[in-house]
């Protein structure tokens, strides 16, 4: 296993973080890959939250909760990393901006009954609360030019969701060996495996579980 610190670290030194949550984008509805990624931001959030939020983890988090808060599992990870994002006060502003506010009292509202998520839920809209707009707006970096989360619900408008639902994901294969086996080579090599097959939806479910594994030092996201 490799150490969480040095994982981190080398997957935020290998650029990879931002490329693999803009090609996450392409199974947005896909359930399993969506925890997956969900649990990898809340590594790499918890351990570096300004490199994480530079990547785009605060706006792709937020997304990812608006397109699965009907998922449990998706909902409660949602949280969680965007728990470990508000950390920093930067990320905290591009929560608020990206619609952070009305997702989490969604999903308040949606799991009225649960009891870790509404305390989870319920600590973040309170961390939330304790910045308004205009601050937001003085805290956060500039908006890039192009909302590109945006674009992939075009596509989805466009007639795609077929395509993306492709990915049901069946279960144990020699997909999960060959990722496997690339993980323990490192983080690069798993990051290129999975850039070249990120078509594949199997692959880039274990993939992600792989990094999410490796950088974190567990299966588990961090509480």
């Amino acid at each position: 296993m490799i150490p969480a610190g040095e994982a981190v670290a080398a997957f935020v030194a290998s650029g990879q973080f931002a490329p693999v949550l803009e090609a996450c984008k392409a199974y947005i509805w896909d359930k399993a890959v969506q925890l997956e990624t969900l649990q990898l931001i809340t590594a790499v959030g918890a351990s570096d939250p300004d490199a994480a939020g530079a990547a785009g983890a605060v706006e792709g988090a937020v997304r990812i909760m608006e397109a699965t808060d009907d998922d449990l599992a998706c909902a409660l990870n949602g949280v969680r990393a965007l728990v470990a994002l508000t950390a920093s006060r930067t990320n905290l502003a591009r929560a608020k901006l990206a619609g952070a506010d009305n997702e989490v009292s969604a999903i308040l509202d949606m799991y009225s009954r649960d009891g870790e998520l509404q305390f989870r839920a319920a600590a973040l809209a309170k961390t939330l609360g304790e910045m308004n707009e205009a601050q937001a707006l003085e805290a956060a970096p500039p908006a890039p030019k192009v909302n590109k989360w945006m674009s992939l619900r075009t596509a989805v408008a466009e007639g795609r969701a077929s395509e993306l639902a492709k990915g049901s994901l069946p279960g144990f294969s020699g997909v999960s060996a060959v990722v496997a086996d690339k993980a323990r080579e490192g983080i690069a090599p798993l990051m290129a495996h999975l850039a070249e097959g990120i078509e594949d939806a199997e692959l880039s479910m274990w993939a992600l579980d792989a990094a999410a594994s490796a950088i974190e030092g567990s299966g588990e996201p961090p509480p």
